[in-house]
């Protein structure tokens, strides 16, 4: 059973999530922030296979603790969900991360799709061939 860790400080975006997820048979752990994300780091002695993260979160961004989960737990998968999809800055950062993303609102089907790409190593660069293409889902 693969394990994802869900950062989302959207109550019902989280819960809706996690709901998916467990459905189809995926064990969730959920944070709303980052602090939380790392707590839930720091006490979960298993394996975490992929992190499912807003990019806006209080505190430190979602990108940041994505980069702090990839040095404390070497080949975690990363997915980044934003509904702010026009943000020059935030696709520049995403760019350089090579992690997958997936703008808001979306999907249950589109939610697994792109779960199942990260978990089966598709990067970015191969499910987004062209860098304009990479924002629309």
């Amino acid at each position: 059973m693969e394990t994802i860790l869900v950062v989302e400080d959207e109550e019902n975006v989280r819960r809706l999530v996690r709901l998916v997820l467990e459905a189809q048979g995926y064990r969730v752990l959920d944070a709303s922030g980052a602090r939380e994300a790392l707590y839930i780091h720091e006490n979960h002695s298993a394996p975490i296979d992929l992190l499912l993260t807003d990019i806006v979160l209080s505190g430190k961004s979602g990108r940041e603790v994505a980069r702090e989960l990839q040095e404390l737990r070497p080949g975690i998968r990363v997915i980044f969900m934003s509904g702010y999809t026009d943000d020059t800055v935030m696709r520049s950062e995403l760019e350089k991360s090579n992690a997958l993303f997936m703008a808001k609102p979306f999907t249950p089907t589109r939610l697994l799709q792109k779960v199942r790409s990260a978990l089966d190593g598709v990067d970015a660069a191969a499910e987004i061939p062209h860098y304009p293409e990479r924002w629309r889902d």
